[in-house]
């Protein structure tokens, strides 16, 4: 994972605009109350690309926040755009759900009070909606500072590529510990050669699981061994990339890295192999964390 600021940078303060921005649009004067003040395309369009672009690295590359798959907020080159928004705070958290994990988001500054308003079951009260909101806390089911990037999750299950299983569409409305938020915290989280989460706190494997996050499913797992293999071969995530539209190369790379014979099918499945190339993040984890001898 990697550790995502969301205080005291340039992205903040844009994020915060177009929160705003959203917010003064819904502001009706003649009614002097807020109309459709909610969590829709209206404020998703304007934060979007923001919240992209905050997760990139040196290179450009965007992650998703949970589990490292390249973002696309725009279809390039043969990757479909795969953004969702995810909230950190639930979306239509409840009052009895807020009240017990509160104290577990307070530890995180951008989810204190003088960020985000919390909004039970994702509106406004009536009293809420007929008060002008002209800056910090934003509510919480449309504030920047209470959003992520996260995939669309997609994985591999029985042979087919599906929507929804892994990241913020599996989470839903539950608590999950959003390890991104800290710097500390996402280094103790480790990946070993066989694509296992490696990690000393055993509370997390209750949000890694298939209930939450799922990250620990068979195909994700799998594609992390597999660059670790890359990693340890000749070839690079650039050669992977090429691939996508190079099916000679393609099957070099599969010969070399395949000892197992468990992705030989996948030479000719364009789809499994663009999905695989999206998590080239781990080809640079693994050459740093296991030097090829």
């Amino acid at each position: 994972m990697r550790y995502i600021q969301k205080i005291g940078t340039d992205k903040e303060q844009e994020g915060i605009h177009q929160t705003q921005e959203f917010i003064d649009e819904c502001w009706s004067e003649e009614d002097r109350q807020y109309i459709n003040l909610a969590y829709g395309s209206g404020v998703i369009g304007a934060l979007k690309r923001t919240l992209v672009e905050e997760q990139r690295d040196e290179a450009g590359n965007s992650y998703c926040c949970y589990c490292m798959r390249k973002l696309y907020a725009d279809a390039v080159g043969g990757h479909k755009a795969n953004v969702t928004l995810e909230h950190i705070i639930p979306h239509k958290i409840q009052k009895a759900d807020w009240n017990n994990d509160k104290d577990k988001y307070a530890q995180f500054p951008n989810l204190d009070a003088s960020h985000v308003t919390v909004c039970f079951g994702g509106e406004l009260t009536q009293s809420q909606k007929q008060t002008r909101i002209t800056g910090l806390p934003h509510p919480h089911f449309v504030s920047y500072h209470n959003f992520a990037a996260s995939c669309n999750g997609q994985i591999l299950e029985n042979e087919k590529v599906v929507s929804g299983h892994c990241c913020n569409n599996r989470r839903g409305e539950k608590y999950v510990l959003p390890f991104y938020l800290d710097s500390d915290l996402v280094n103790t989280i480790q990946y070993d050669k066989n694509g296992e989460l490696d990690y000393d706190n055993e509370e997390y494997s209750d949000w890694f699981d298939n209930k939450h996050l799922n990250l620990e499913c068979n195909w994700i797992k799998k594609v992390r061994k597999i660059w670790y293999n890359i990693s340890q071969s000749e070839y690079d995530n650039k050669d992977v990339e090429a691939a996508c539209t190079d099916k000679e190369l393609r099957q070099n790379i599969i010969d070399d890295i395949d000892s197992d014979n468990i992705i030989a099918a996948w030479s000719e499945k364009d789809e499994v192999w663009n999905l695989l190339s999206e998590y080239s993040w781990f080809y640079q984890y693994y050459k740093g964390r296991y030097p090829r001898v």
